[in-house]
């Protein structure tokens, strides 16, 4: 799956399985775009926010989406950290059944992945629509404050700040 912020990519999940009677699907691997991300306006967790908006809206016979966050962070992020906001999207999109993994793989050691599952019902729904409120609205935010000259001087104080602590990127 390819998301686009109209002609900007913002980035993919590698890996979506539908299960064969297409009431459950997996998505993992996301990979986010570099551009938005490095320009500060784009946000991983819309991306995921409105994947799982469309697939709900869209396909109804969708009762049951299994998640998977486990794009790679930065040695030098705090890896708990990073798990717990994972978690705490999961939450607010109404996922339910949340696990923390560690991942041993010598590459990846002390990363974790997160997983939930969502599963469409009302009161999952209705955690979904507003946690896509908030997500439109800090994306929009983010977008204009982006295109002022404090927002891009912000934005190079954080680039400035992640160079130091030595830190590159963030990921859900």
């Amino acid at each position: 799956m390819y998301f686009y912020d109209g002609e900007t990519p913002v980035g993919t999940i590698g890996a979506v399985t539908v299960s064969p009677g297409g009431h459950e699907v997996h998505l993992d691997r996301f990979v986010p775009s570099a551009i938005p991300m490095r320009h500060g306006w784009a946000s991983r967790k819309i991306v995921l926010v409105e994947v799982v908006a469309f697939l709900a809206e869209h396909f109804v016979a969708v009762a049951t989406i299994r998640i998977s966050l486990n794009s790679p962070v930065d040695r030098h992020d705090d890896f708990l950290k990073v798990a717990r906001d994972r978690t705490q999207l999961l939450h607010r999109i109404g996922a339910q059944q949340i696990d923390i993994i560690p991942n041993f793989v010598p590459s990846n050691r002390g990363n974790f992945t997160v997983t939930g599952i969502w599963k469409h019902n009302p009161q999952s729904l209705k955690a979904l629509n507003a946690a896509l409120r908030h997500e439109r609205e800090a994306h929009r935010s983010r977008r204009a404050a982006a295109a002022t000259v404090g927002g891009r001087l912000a934005r190079l104080g954080e680039r400035i700040r992640r160079l130091l602590s030595g830190s590159t990127k963030k990921g859900i």
